[in-house]
């Protein structure tokens, strides 16, 4: 532990207390850390150890409070997996790749490099999950609310939840893959900070009422690249500079708005729409 340290200032000395040495209602706030060194069943209590190299001491279960359960290996979890304690949540680290077949309850956090696939219908709360995280949504439904490194949207059509969704990386959807918004009049906002794109045939266009508003953040550069599908949003508000990539030959149509309604094409001040050609 560190003891506290002081240092002077104009009106005497200040002190610094470490954050072990923090109390809530007489409750020493600690940070417990457990880690599951290899491939193995992560609802096993015994799999987890307090020493990242797979020694120490095992958790008592899952419902304890203030714990980061990290996984810094590849894993799977094929089952169901409660992790309820105050403040605590699970973490993926070190470049490794959870598949998320089974469901997990609890928060879920991601460092960059590594990657999400969630696989089931039930999603965890994700929260802090890193610019240079990725997430790939392999189920029809919809999509969890949160601040995403980079986003993919396969296998099934996906509806946007109600409010905003925010990609801080780059957002792909799959071939054969809807995406929509919520039923009007709750309409959803996407933002995307970095690039889009639609693969092979992405379905259809969402009908009129479940079109959502598309936010393209920042001053740098975005493109938007479609093959072989229509786009029709609620609204386009940019900035930066916007590339439109047609990446086939045939005509397609952009739509922008809502007839009678709000919406629209906004572009920011300095900003710049590429429609290269089409």
């Amino acid at each position: 532990s560190t003891a506290p340290t002081f240092h002077p200032t104009n009106n005497g000395p200040a002190v610094i207390i470490a954050t072990e040495y923090l109390f809530t209602i007489g409750t020493p706030m600690l940070t417990h850390y457990y880690y599951v060194p290899s491939t193995n069943d992560l609802t096993n209590t015994n799999n987890w150890w307090s020493n990242s190299n797979g020694t120490g001491n095992h958790p008592a279960n899952f419902t304890i409070s203030n714990t980061v359960f990290n996984i810094p290996s590849n894993q799977t979890l094929n089952s169901t997996w409660t992790v309820s304690g105050t403040n605590s949540s699970v973490r993926v680290t070190n470049g490794s790749t959870l598949t998320l077949e089974g469901t997990l309850t609890g928060r879920l956090s991601a460092d960059g490099g590594t990657t999400i696939n969630l696989n089931t219908s039930s999603a965890p709360a994700f929260y802090q999950l890193n610019s240079a995280s990725t997430v790939n949504i392999n189920v029809a439904g919809t999509v969890p609310q949160a601040v995403y490194g980079n986003l993919n949207l396969g296998t099934g059509n996906k509806t946007l939840p109600i409010s905003s969704t925010s990609v801080v990386g780059n957002l792909q959807i799959s071939d054969q893959v809807t995406l929509n918004g919520s039923t009007a009049p709750d309409r959803s906002t996407l933002i995307v900070a970095g690039n889009i794109t639609f693969q092979g045939n992405s379905g259809a266009p969402p009908a009129e009422n479940q079109r959502y508003s598309l936010v393209l953040d920042g001053v740098g550069s975005h493109t938007i690249s479609v093959n072989g599908t229509n786009i029709a949003l609620a609204g386009l508000d940019a900035e930066g500079t916007i590339n439109l990539n047609f990446n086939d030959s045939n005509p397609h149509s952009i739509t922008v708005g809502i007839p009678g309604g709000s919406g629209g094409l906004l572009l920011r001040s300095g900003s710049t729409l590429n429609l290269n050609q089409h």
